[in-house]
């Protein structure tokens, strides 16, 4: 999104996308800390020039491994009794 901003020739947007995009870029310059879900993320940032590394962090998501233990037999017939057989359920996490 930024890179319309900070690169508009390479990055052709409506002027409406970069009005916002350059809203987000100049929130993102104020902040005291801003969280990056990956390395990746966090390295395009400093790249882009827009959050400096040290006022950076990385916390990607996902499960931490404490919650990925894994389950007994026992554990896992009460889950499929309360929720179902897993069976390629799926689960959104929406926030």
């Amino acid at each position: 999104a930024f890179r319309s901003v900070l690169t508009p020739r390479q990055e052709r947007r409506p002027w409406w996308f970069r009005m916002f995009s350059a809203r987000l870029l100049a929130g993102l310059r104020r902040a005291a800390r801003v969280i990056a879900v990956s390395h990746a993320t966090a390295a395009e940032l400093r790249t882009l020039r827009a959050v400096e590394q040290d006022r950076q962090c990385v916390i990607p998501n996902g499960i931490h491994p404490v919650y990925a233990a894994p389950v007994s037999d026992a554990g896992r017939d009460e889950l499929e009794q309360a929720a179902g057989p897993a069976n390629g359920t799926e689960l959104l996490h929406v926030g």
